[in-house]
């Protein structure tokens, strides 16, 4: 849990020296799971040149599954690095990589059990841009989930593929 703070720290750091602020969000379906999973990610500007900006980014999401009874919910928390790049003035595309932890929880039955784990991605997209300074994202996204201990079980680690379509505003 200290690494994770301190991560979320240096996020923050890193986003209030950045040259802009951009925030963002995505709504997707995890193509394994089956479900859909939800984004939100604040980050600031590292470096920029006229074809590519470097964006540092403190990245939360979402998804859960009931089935028999049961609830399982998932939270990743990462740390983002994004390369924003431009095509023309309308449109680009974006990649990029982070690292972190996720929340598993999983309750039923008036039962429940929780861990963190380590959790990856690694995500790919384009970007088409409706205004200054807002842009619309159609990607995919790979999300790795480390192994989890659950009531005293180790569950096998889980990794999906998610495609997805969300929006980033730089200020």
């Amino acid at each position: 849990m200290k690494k994770y703070l301190t991560a979320a720290l240096v996020a923050l750091g890193l986003t209030t020296a950045a040259n802009a602020i951009t925030i963002g969000n995505t709504v997707g379906y995890l193509l394994d799971g089956k479900r859909p999973y939800y984004t939100l990610w604040a980050g600031g500007e590292l470096i920029s040149s006229p074809s590519v900006d470097h964006i540092a980014a403190l990245e939360l999401g979402y998804t859960d599954d009931r089935e028999a009874g049961i609830k399982t919910q998932l939270m990743p928390a990462m740390l983002d690095y994004r390369a924003q790049f431009s095509v023309t003035e309308t449109w680009g595309g974006y990649l990029g990589l982070g690292g972190g932890m996720a929340r598993t929880r999983v309750s039923g039955f008036g039962v429940a059990a929780e861990d963190w784990s380590a959790a990856g991605q690694g995500f790919a997209g384009l970007s088409i841009r409706l205004y200054k300074g807002f842009n619309v994202d159609l990607g995919a996204r790979y999300l790795r989930i480390a192994d989890v201990t659950l009531a005293g079980r180790k569950i096998a680690g889980h990794d999906d593929t998610a495609v997805e379509i969300g929006g980033h505003l730089r200020f």
